[in-house]
């Protein structure tokens, strides 16, 4: 029998924490074991060439705060005393010597195997658990303005399955080599404050147990209002609307909790915030010179929050240009349209809700590359080694529903400003002496 077995235990230390809790211990293990080599095992060996058997545990620590964060801040200030202007200390910020490193422990069992002595393949589990997470909880306002102090909050846990899977062939001059990986995330809190749920940031993003990380906390659109007796027979009813009644036009949204006040109470999460689905890929081809490249990769289960600076409802129209799609606003000879109206300064359309939230899926072809090798014997006399001429394009090809531009594109930190990846088309050529 081949096992193979690894131990390890590491001490660190870090000054951003009390000397009461400076250190922390963070062990790992690995254990491997070879099955293929084993007699049991050869009646296999025809198909499964080779096949190992591994699983590893370690702990990793996160001490990503400020250097002093554990300490009270404090700041100078006046005040009257005695007819006289007199220097005081005041709290900025509270402290807490109590805190201590974040740790994320990852457990992983997977398996190595050539199959048919062509195919690479790999299989991984994994379970990923972020424990004492560092952050600021909210605090009474009653403190007086005081910045709470950081605690050891939230647990975190991601865990999923990675494949990957590798195979290359020869056909006579054609040789072809293939590589696809996939893998599949689950993204929960496990706890942090209960079922209170938290808004955290910008673009609907909230923080709750049992949910991903930055669950969309949105209302939900029922349907745009055709007029204005539709809404007076609401209001007849008994329902209220805030920040603004809506008229033709405008959106209804869903009353979710019953009670006939259709406000930000009827916020319901929704949408995966955190891709589920990842893969990608590589294929290459090489036949008489010539050769093809692709590389592509996608995600699968995937929204995202349409930046609501840029796509809002609701502008000073003389600073902002709305999109194309807004041409296309209910006006009473348009009503068969999803677009509501387009107001100047009127927020009634313009609520945190799911008229933002798209899928954001994709597959891309990222790099595609054409080019083609002359004979040795044609560049020998030039005392050439290789004369290899391509064309390749980047990020030229995107597939998916996302309305804005790349779903991978990024905003800048005002939220206003959003940077597409950029196409990049190239000739090039390889001269080896």
């Amino acid at each position: 029998m081949t096992v193979n077995i690894f131990l390890k235990r590491t001490y660190d230390g870090s000054s951003r924490f009390s000397p009461d809790n400076r250190w922390g211990v963070f062990p790992s293990a690995s254990v491997g074991w070879v099955i293929s080599n084993e007699d049991f095992f050869s009646p296999l060996s025809s198909v499964i060439t080779s096949l190992k058997l591994r699983a590893s545990y370690g702990v990793l620590g996160n001490n990503g705060i400020d250097n002093y964060d554990w300490q009270n801040f404090y700041s100078i200030v006046k005040y009257p005393f005695n007819r006289t202007s007199t220097s005081a200390l005041r709290y900025n910020s509270f402290g807490n010597d109590e805190i201590t490193w974040e740790t994320t422990a990852v457990t992983n069992i997977g398996l190595d195997a050539r199959l048919f002595n062509k195919v690479e393949l790999t299989v991984n589990y994994y379970n990923k658990l972020t424990k004492n997470i560092l952050a600021s909880l909210t605090i009474p306002s009653t403190n007086g303005g005081i910045a709470a102090p950081l605690v050891n909050s939230a647990r975190v846990e991601n865990k999923g399955i990675e494949v990957d899977a590798n195979v290359s062939q020869k056909i006579g001059k054609l040789n072809i080599f293939a590589g696809i990986n996939f893998s599949y995330n689950k993204n929960r809190i496990l706890s942090y404050r209960g079922d209170f749920i938290e808004s955290r940031g910008q673009n609907a993003a909230a923080w709750t147990e049992g949910m991903p990380i930055g669950m969309f906390w949105i209302r939900e659109v029922d349907h745009i209002i055709q007029s204005k007796q539709e809404i007076d027979d609401l209001i007849a009813k008994g329902y209220t609307f805030a920040p603004v009644t809506p008229g033709a036009g405008d959106f209804l949204y869903k009353d979710a909790n019953g009670d006939k006040a259709i406000n930000d109470q009827d916020r319901v999460l929704k949408g995966n915030p955190v891709p589920v689905y990842t893969y990608g890929g590589n294929i290459s081809l090489d036949y008489a010179g010539i050769d093809l490249s692709v590389f592509f990769s996608g995600v699968a289960k995937w929204d995202r929050y349409l930046n609501s600076a840029t796509f809002a409802l609701s502008h000073n129209i003389g600073n902002y240009v709305f999109p194309t799609e807004y041409l296309n606003m209910w006006r009473p000879d348009n009503t068969n349209t999803n677009i509501p109206k387009v107001y100047g300064n009127n927020q009634v359309n313009n609520q945190t809700s799911d008229f933002f939230l798209h899928k954001a899926d994709y597959f891309k072809i990222r790099s595609l590359q054409l080019g083609y090798t002359l004979p040795a014997i044609k560049i020998r006399s030039f005392k050439l080694d290789k004369f290899r001429v391509y064309v390749n394009l980047e990020n030229y090809f995107v597939w998916t529903k996302w309305p804005n531009m790349d779903p991978e594109s990024t905003r800048s930190d005002n939220d206003d400003v959003t940077y597409p990846l950029g196409k990049v088309a190239s000739v090039g050529l390889q001269l080896n002496f």
